[in-house]
């Protein structure tokens, strides 16, 4: 058996070793005439490296209450809105899993305040118990 290495690509992704689980992630593909900017600094930021963190919460308050309340939070500790400079759209999708199991996949996309023309692409997947 013969192996060939560097002819991967995301495409043609290497096989996984027998009992590693695959990602949860589906593989998706950039939009026609769509240039990956990643490396090559045209979209990049001024800054180098970033952190994240989420969490989830139980609330009846409407999705614009809690960013709200969120805002406040940010405002009152020095962080300006750049709402007319950038902006944020998402969507999510379902799907049940081979176990049966709810699978939820949320993807928002981001307008650079910095080049209209940059979109910062974000994926998760959460998987729910059974119900």
């Amino acid at each position: 058996m013969s192996t060939a290495t560097g002819n991967f690509s995301p495409c043609n992704p290497p096989r996984l070793p027998a009992g590693m689980p695959r990602a949860p992630y589906p593989t998706l593909y950039n939009p026609p005439g769509a240039v990956d900017a990643r490396f090559n600094g045209d979209c990049s930021s001024d800054m180098f490296g970033s952190n994240s963190t989420s969490t989830t919460v139980r609330t009846a308050m409407a999705p614009d209450a809690v960013l709200d309340h969120y805002a406040k939070q940010l405002a009152d500790s020095g962080w300006s809105f750049s709402g007319d400079k950038a902006s944020t759209i998402g969507r999510s999708w379902t799907r049940t899993d081979s176990t049966g199991a709810p699978v939820e996949l949320s993807m928002s996309v981001t307008t650079s305040a910095r080049d209209a023309t940059c979109r910062d692409v974000s994926l998760i997947v959460r998987t729910r118990r059974k119900p």
